[in-house]
């Protein structure tokens, strides 16, 4: 049940004090896209009860939002949308959309100069390896120019949140 998920990260304190997310918005970054992810968010609502939520779908880039179900992205997208509402239920939720074509450090420089969200959940990671096989220019846009823009968001009040991905920062290994 949805309250398992608000007591095993300990929630149950905020909502006490009346803290469930009313004036913040929480920002959400995936890939690809899902064509159904509001009616998901609606039907999930009506399920536990909880408040539709203010939620609005922003594009980095162009997208097809159908390659989310095709790429395996959708139910991920599902996921991080219903866990971030039952998390914090008054709280209003902006998903961005990114093309997976372009850098992240442009997809969050994006984000960044939109200022429009307290916080941003990113559920993907790039596994250790994957940048240390890439070219020195590939771990620059990975790694440097992306730092810059989470330090820039940073200051502006944004707190970032990243996944390690289902295997940590390792990723896959036998």
């Amino acid at each position: 049940p949805l309250t398992d998920l608000q007591s095993v990260y300990n929630a149950t304190g905020l909502y006490a004090a009346g803290d469930t997310g009313a004036g913040y918005t929480a920002g959400i970054l995936d890939f690809f896209g899902d064509p159904y992810i509001s009616q998901q968010l609606q039907f999930f609502d009506q399920i536990y009860g909880l408040p539709n939520p203010q939620f609005s779908v922003t594009p980095i880039g162009p997208y097809n939002p159908c390659l989310g179900i095709l790429e395996g992205w959708a139910p991920e997208i599902s996921l991080d949308v219903e866990a971030v509402h039952a998390m914090a239920p008054h709280a209003n939720i902006d998903l961005y959309i990114a093309n997976n074509a372009l850098p992240l450090s442009a997809v969050i420089a994006s984000i960044v100069q939109q200022g429009n969200v307290n916080d941003l959940s990113q559920s993907f990671g790039y596994p250790d390896w994957e940048l240390s096989n890439a070219g020195s220019t590939a771990v620059e846009m990975l790694t440097i120019l992306t730092d810059e823009y989470y330090m820039l968001g940073s200051a502006r009040g944004i707190t970032f949140i990243a996944s390690t991905g289902d295997t940590g920062g390792s990723g896959y290994s036998a």
